[in-house]
């Protein structure tokens, strides 16, 4: 059968006729699949609530933030599907916009009900930054009309971050059928730090140097001492008021690019120097570097220098300034500066000292213990004494037969290993050290030179007779 042709492309089609009805929808359409898909979207679209407080917007660095976040599935009756709260927690960015990326955060979470899970990780994105991230994932699903918090108590665990450097934290809250929300808060973490240097020598008149003579300047450096006024008192930035509720070191930050420089008096010739001081002849200066400083506690380092005869007289002074100097921690345009001096005179040689030897008189010792001897030198007079020690170790005989016919010690009192330690720096550890020499039961006779503390073990069955320390 034929159908009516049908109407030509862009031909329009007949109106209807005046007082003609429109044709009437198709009984049922609020039922055809699409329309209850669309309903059933609608119907399934959850709501979500946020609402994220920090204890204070400025804290002192390594202080405890308390970041309460407040939230709920606040439909009426559609529950929240697939929900989770992610708290993110870049690093510190100081002032000069520079991220903070080698330590993180202590964190510690106290969650509700609500919540099923907490993970965390650390996250690295290629702009050089460091995030730790904390995962909440909520109850699946989150019943329509819950409400709950989270609460986080969370502080920096370095000590880099300058004063006013910041952390913004991020919190988001996601389903698969809600809107996200997120919220940022700011942190300012505020920091202070400083420096110090004593100097000190033979500024007394009774320990003057002689003429002709060494003597040696000490420097004690390091933080400027916390709580106290005096501001070259070298000490530590940690403890008294920086210590609260268990933290320390709140509001301090450490240096960078220290440098200790101490030019000598013209007419001093450089003998040694300790720590790793270095001697430059050009400028004269004894220099000590280090590159950066945390829970720094103070140095002492010395410098030993001659006055030869004939460069000096009993009337002639010398003064001597050392300078401390170092940059706040990734804030290099802030330097820190502080200077010690001292004076002195000079005497006519006189010489006097003493040694001696101690060991442990008042105790008994059992076998296999560990007991110190300590040789001590005291100089006295203002001239450099050589200090020369020689010890013969005693015998624990097994037999009287043996130690009757004059043998050799067939069972000693101490055995290997044995450990010298410097108790007190002389100055001349790093010029040259001190000079051990001994003999041992086998035969052998070893000269070994000594700058630091140092363990000798010798092989089973050998032990030192006699030895010499220089």
């Amino acid at each position: 059968m034929a159908a009516e042709p049908a109407a030509e492309a862009g031909v329009e089609a007949p109106a209807a006729e005046d007082g003609a009805e429109a044709p009437a929808a198709e009984d049922g359409a609020e039922d055809q699949p699409r329309t209850r898909r669309a309903r059933a979207v609608a119907d399934d679209q959850a709501t979500l609530a946020l609402n994220v407080v920090n204890d204070a917007e400025t804290l002192r660095s390594h202080d405890q933030q308390i970041t309460t976040i407040n939230f709920s599935c606040s439909s009426v009756t559609t529950p929240c599907k697939g929900a989770f709260i992610e708290l993110a927690l870049p690093g510190p960015i100081t002032p000069d916009g520079l991220k903070l990326a080698e330590r993180g955060y202590t964190v510690v979470p106290v969650t509700g009900d609500s919540v099923a899970r907490t993970a965390q990780y650390v996250d690295k994105p290629e702009d050089g930054s460091r995030v730790q991230r904390y995962r909440f994932t909520l109850k699946d699903p989150l019943p329509a009309g819950t409400s709950d918090r989270i609460q986080v108590t969370w502080n920096y665990s370095y000590y880099d971050a300058p004063n006013n450097s910041t952390t913004t934290q991020k919190v988001t809250f996601s389903a698969q059928n809600a809107e996200k929300l997120e919220n940022e808060l700011t942190t300012t973490w505020t920091a202070d730090t400083d420096i110090a240097i004593e100097k000190s020598g033979p500024t007394n008149k009774a320990n003057y140097p002689a003429v002709g003579g060494e003597t040696t300047y000490k420097l004690r450096y390091g933080y400027q001492q916390i709580d106290q006024d005096n501001p070259n008192k070298v000490g530590i930035r940690w403890n008294g008021s920086s210590l609260k509720n268990g933290l320390n070191g709140l509001g301090f930050v450490g240096v960078q690019n220290i440098k200790v420089v101490d030019p000598l008096p013209a007419k001093a010739v450089f003998v040694t120097a300790s720590d790793g001081g270095v001697y430059d002849p050009a400028t004269h200066t004894v220099t000590w570097s280090y590159d950066r400083w945390f829970w720094q506690n103070p140095i002492e380092s010395t410098v030993t220098v001659k006055y030869p005869e004939g460069t000096v007289t009993l009337d002639d002074t010398v003064t001597n300034k050392a300078t401390i100097s170092a940059e706040v921690m990734n804030d290099p345009t802030k330097t820190l500066t502080k200077s010690s001096e001292i004076t002195h005179g000079f005497a006519e040689r006189k010489v006097g000292g003493r040694i001696m030897k101690t060991g442990n008189d008042n105790q008994y010792q059992v076998r296999g213990g560990l007991y110190p001897w300590r040789f001590s030198g005291i100089n006295s007079g203002n001239t450099t004494l050589h200090f020369r020690w020689d010890d013969t170790l005693p015998c624990t005989w097994s037999t009287q037969d043996a130690k009757a016919a004059g043998d050799s010690c067939d069972q000693p009192t101490m055995v290997s290993p044995y450990r010298f330690t410097i108790f007190g720096k002389s100055g001349y550890e790093e010029n040259g050290g001190w000079t051990l020499e001994y003999w041992t039961n086998k035969g052998n006779h070893e000269t070994v030179n000594y700058t630091k503390t140092t363990g000798l073990t010798l092989p089973e069955g050998e032990w030192i007779t006699r030895f010499t320390i220089d």
